[in-house]
């Protein structure tokens, strides 16, 4: 009797250990390295594991190999969601996985199992929100994501979901809009559908512009068209129960979304104006022959100003308007600037470009040695338009400079070329001059000297300060918004990314991070960097390279750079050789290794 008892327990072990299938070997252990501790999982069991970036219960799933050469899906904790028995397992949608198995495809719920699609052989299967596409024999079906078929015109060639209650739909190259019970709301004839939601009282509401012919019209959920086809651009705030609206004659209109009225539509003749079009928030900027101003929103005058010379083109954004004289060319005319009194602050400039950008508190002003007399322009593939002006036949140079809100000339004008203030550097502006380079503040004292030999206009910043990134005979280094050097000229890269207050970059080939004062945290030992930044406190670095060569006696040589995982405090934490995958977020950071003993992940605990 005993025999048999335990016959039949041996039956039930072996029974149990085949259908419940663990992903660790081992028992899961900690292991605490160069002080970090780490949660350390044996996945011995796998020949391959990759991280796979759809998140499930916080956590990036794994899609793991078995020594069989089949692939399954588990979550980081064990749990097998898919079985390790599918030929390839790809696109993760919306709860979705597309597997395929001796040449048929299906699609499978990740986090049962469960068929949602029967295997067969499809042309192509395609997963879309919350919308299942299977083409087969040509012929298109469309599922949910739950695997119901859907009614969908057969002809119907893409289909997006958008806020879980409509599907967007292109039938013969034309867009329309229909819900989930396949009612039509918006018809298959639109040349562009864009969706919106607003909330209005705590509740949603959805909109929709379409476009058909160039014109566009604005219609809800319903497909109740609520402005006509003669607007061109929409700005619809999802917080707002207004829509800003641009005709197409150029005028500025504001439709409320909760009494379906337009405002200051028919209060005023646009085509009295010279200029009519909407400033800020609060105001409408207008030009009428001599006369130029502000009004508020119900059109009442709230600033005016007026010349007998000149015309007046513009109203700065501090405050100075742009008046341009002597000549009818708004390029070779020259410009002065009046304040909200009329009051003339500064004058005899010429054409600048950059003041066609400018939105601070200063402007950008050119002032030519000689009066111009002819004016060209010339496009270029990668730069765009560049302008020439010339005196007769001597051609001329911008001398470019900078005036404040009352006209002073804070920067003289004798610089080739000013970016607006704040570009790159915060408080300063960046100067060019004689293809040197450097930084001004808005007192007109020079901060960072104009000699350096170019710039990296990519902004760089951190913790609310910014740098700018210089370069000084083929090497780069960063300045700091005191104009202080924080490191040698002896980095190789220009583009760099500050996170944890460290910066990776190379010296010499050699990769290391830096933190904001200059000093070295990780060292310059590092042949390869996978990382482009820190996260999290971590990053992975190389020895050795990625490259594939013959050698001398034709031989074919690959070589695999070793990686390792480095701390922010420039500890290798996990050993260069046994890196093979990560996935580092603020929120966790977790890690592949493998070695000849298998694959293990560890997982940093907080």
């Amino acid at each position: 009797m005993r025999k048999l008892a335990s016959f039949y327990l041996l039956i039930i072990i072996i029974f149990m250990s085949i259908v419940y299938q663990p992903v660790y070997a081992q028992t899961i252990k900690t292991e605490i390295i160069n002080g970090y501790e780490f949660m350390v999982k044996d996945l011995t069991k796998y020949k391959d594991v990759n991280f796979i970036s759809t998140q499930y219960n916080g956590y990036p799933l794994l899609k793991v190999q078995g020594y069989k050469d089949k692939w399954g899906i588990t979550d980081i904790n064990g749990n097998v969601l898919i079985p390790v028995k599918y030929d390839s397992i790809m696109d993760i949608q919306a709860g979705n996985v597309k597997v395929t198995s001796n040449g048929l495809s299906a699609v499978l719920n990740y986090k049962t199992g469960e068929i949602v699609i029967d295997f067969g052989q499809y042309n192509h299967i395609g997963l879309y929100d919350n919308v299942i596409m299977v083409v087969e024999n040509d012929n298109y079906h469309y599922y949910s994501s739950n695997g119901d078929k859907l009614s969908f015109n057969t002809n119907i060639d893409f289909v997006r979901f958008v806020h879980s209650k409509y599907y967007i739909g292109r039938l013969n190259n034309k867009w329309g809009l229909f819900n989930l019970d396949l009612k039509e709301i918006i018809p298959f004839e639109y040349d562009t559908i864009t969706d919106y939601r607003v909330t209005l009282d705590g509740a949603n509401k959805y909109y929709f512009v379409v476009e058909k012919d160039g014109e566009f019209e604005l219609i809800d959920e319903n497909g109740n068209e609520l402005l006509e086809s003669d607007y061109r651009y929409f700005n619809i705030n999802p917080d707002s129960e207004y829509i800003d609206i641009t005709s197409t004659n150029g005028f500025p209109y504001r439709y409320n979304l909760k009494t379906f009225t337009t405002s200051n539509r028919h209060q005023i003749d646009y085509n009295e104006y010279d200029t009519f079009q909407q400033y800020d928030e609060k105001s409408y900027f207008f030009i009428k022959n001599n006369e130029a101003g502000l009004m508020d929103l119900n059109y009442n005058k709230i600033e005016s100003v007026s010349v007998n010379n000149g015309r007046i083109k513009k109203r700065h954004k501090n405050g100075l308007y742009e008046v341009h004289y002597d000549s009818i060319s708004q390029y070779l005319a020259k410009r002065k600037y009046l304040n909200s009194n009329g009051k003339t602050l500064a004058s005899d400039y010429g054409f600048s470009l950059d003041s066609l950008y400018n939105n601070s508190d200063f402007i950008i002003v050119n002032r030519f040695k000689k009066k111009p007399t002819k004016h060209y322009t010339t496009f270029y593939p990668y730069t765009g338009v560049h302008h020439f002006f010339y005196a007769g036949d001597e051609r001329l140079d911008f001398n470019l400079g900078v005036i404040n809100s009352v006209g002073e000339e804070i920067i003289p004008c004798k610089y080739d070329r000013i970016l607006n203030f704040g570009y790159t550097l915060k408080g300063h502006f960046l100067v060019e001059d004689n293809d040197k380079y450097g930084f001004i503040n808005a007192k007109g004292e020079i901060v960072v000297p104009v000699e350096y030999d170019s710039i990296n206009l990519v902004p760089l910043s951190y913790d609310d300060k910014t740098y700018a990134v210089l370069k000084k005979n083929d090497k780069w280094s960063i300045v700091n918004e005191q104009g202080e050097i924080i490191y040698p000229f002896e980095l190789d890269e220009k583009n760099m990314t500050i996170s944890d207050g460290l910066i990776i970059n190379s010296v010499n080939g050699k990769w290391e991070a830096i933190d904001l004062s200059g000093n070295i945290v990780v060292p310059f030992i590092h042949d390869t960097k996978v990382s482009s930044k820190f996260v999290n406190g971590f990053a992975v670095f190389g020895k050795g390279m990625n490259r594939m060569y013959y050698d001398s006696n034709w031989n074919f040589v690959v070589e695999k750079a070793q990686l390792g995982l480095v701390s922010s405090n420039g500890d290798t934490v996990i050993p260069f050789g046994d890196y093979y995958s990560s996935a580092l977020t603020d929120n966790y950071s977790l890690v592949l290794t493998k070695t000849d003993n298998g694959i293990k992940l560890y997982e940093l605990i907080k």
